[in-house]
């Protein structure tokens, strides 16, 4: 039943991948035991790709810096002309659980929505996340919701659409005419579902075979590094009840120690030594690999998103772009914003619940800018400002126009070789769906 699922929800995906090229087209348009000394630094991989962790992080400032250096320095709301942000759900209760888990997901004590749910902190992230962005972009957003100023979009899944409801609420408390009831400050927000979904195509590759190939690659390099983490898999292992072989089953462990720990329950002792690190960013080493590990794969799951990002900034500027928007917000997942990051050179960077990733479209006497700023989690004040590859930040509209057009695949579904029998089988279902 999950499978099909799963392959109804790429489907609608491809369909959308589909779709959004014909319109433009037509328009012309992870440390050698777990006893890792915590001053470890990541130096840049073969391939020069920009690898940020916690403890080198201030390294890496060209990149990824929090001193809003230049124009956010000097912020000022009259240049704003356009804001796209891009967030993770909140916390959930894990996807995965071992023999000797504490708190399995399938115990309603612990988790009584059941797994892979949004859950009260995560709520409660997304609802202070809302409340960041008001403060940062009131006066801009207008205080009252005007349904031609927002357009809100979600993932398919309960977690994301929960998170985007989290989020408005946080954004738009109700007052004025819109205080509908006095005993509840809450006004409802419409959420469309978004079919481009990242996830699904890491999650279910084999609908685009060119990025299954590379993921493949990836996901064996990754595990290639496994025996010089023996040690610690071994450890692991012997304290979860199951053997763990790979770099990418420990991600499964690890991904679940810190839902475990981000929703108030007390870790196993035996994760003293290992947790958060390294098992933290191993972690995110192989999020970065099932998903963005090479070139190749970047394009894929990056390019799509970036192209629509750019098609609204360029619709905006034109005065194209109907209704005329001030905001667009999508609730997503790690995945989404770490293909994000990966594109810009940042990688293996872990992704928090309630992280966000925000473009500002700025204009100003000298022409229009772009500022991309990154949130960590919702409890984070100031952002950081990432630097495009050759583009400081703020960067020129036409210069990420360029930026994404080198990034992105002008024929997704022609690169990523979906037969032309495939391709009439997506066009029939879409025309069905017009019907």
């Amino acid at each position: 039943m999950m499978a099909f699922r799963n392959d109804f929800l790429f489907k609608k995906f491809l369909l959308f991948i589909l779709w959004w090229t014909i319109v433009r087209s037509q328009q012309e348009l992870i440390s050698s035991d777990y006893l890792v000394e915590s001053n470890q630094e990541w130096t840049e991989d073969v391939h020069s790709e920009r690898i940020i962790s916690h403890s080198s992080k201030k390294e890496e400032k060209s990149y990824i810096s929090n001193t809003y250096e230049g124009f956010d320095q000097n912020f000022n709301l009259t240049t704003l002309m356009y804001v796209a942000i891009i967030t993770r759900h909140g916390s959930r209760s894990p996807l995965h659980t071992f023999p000797n888990d504490p708190y399995p997901f399938n115990n309603l004590t612990f988790w009584p929505d059941g797994p892979k749910q949004l859950t009260r902190y995560g709520k409660q992230q997304l609802y202070e996340s809302g409340r960041n962005i008001r403060s940062r972009y009131n006066g801009f957003l207008s205080q009252l919701y005007i349904p031609h100023e927002i357009s809100v979009r979600s993932n398919v899944f309960d977690r994301d659409f929960m998170s985007a409801a989290c989020l408005l609420a946080g954004l738009y408390p109700p007052s004025d005419y819109q205080l509908w009831n006095p005993k509840i400050y809450w006004q409802p927000v419409p959420i469309w579902e978004d079919p481009l979904d990242v996830s699904l195509l890491v999650t279910e590759p084999s609908n685009c075979p060119r990025f299954e190939i590379y993921q493949k690659r990836s996901v064996a390099e990754f595990n290639s590094e496994s025996s010089q983490h023996r040690n610690l898999l071994e450890y692991v292992s012997k304290h979860v009840g199951k053997k763990v072989e790979t770099l990418t089953e420990l991600g499964d462990i690890t991904d679940t120690l810190i839902m475990q720990q981000e929703n108030g329950y007390k870790l196993p002792l035996w994760t003293k030594n290992i947790y958060p690190e390294p098992l933290f960013t191993l972690g995110a080493a192989g999020l970065a690999a099932v998903s963005s590990g090479s070139p190749q794969m970047i394009r894929f799951a990056a390019g799509p998103t970036l192209k629509i990002l750019n098609t609204q900034m360029l619709k905006k500027t034109a005065n194209k772009m109907i209704p005329n928007r001030l905001m667009f917000i999508e609730a997503a997942h790690d995945i989404t914003l770490q293909v994000l990051l990966s594109s810009f050179g940042i990688k293996r960077f872990p992704v928090k619940t309630s992280a966000y990733m925000i473009f500002e479209l700025h204009q100003n006497s000298i022409g229009q800018f772009v500022q991309v700023l990154y949130y960590n989690s919702s409890a984070t004040i100031t952002p950081d400002v990432i630097n495009l590859p050759s583009c400081p930040s703020p960067c020129t509209l036409d210069k990420f126009t360029s930026f994404v057009e080198e990034v992105a695949p002008q024929n997704w579904e022609q690169e990523c070789n979906i037969t032309k029998e495939k391709q009439v089988e997506l066009l029939n279902d879409l025309k069905a769906a017009l019907v």
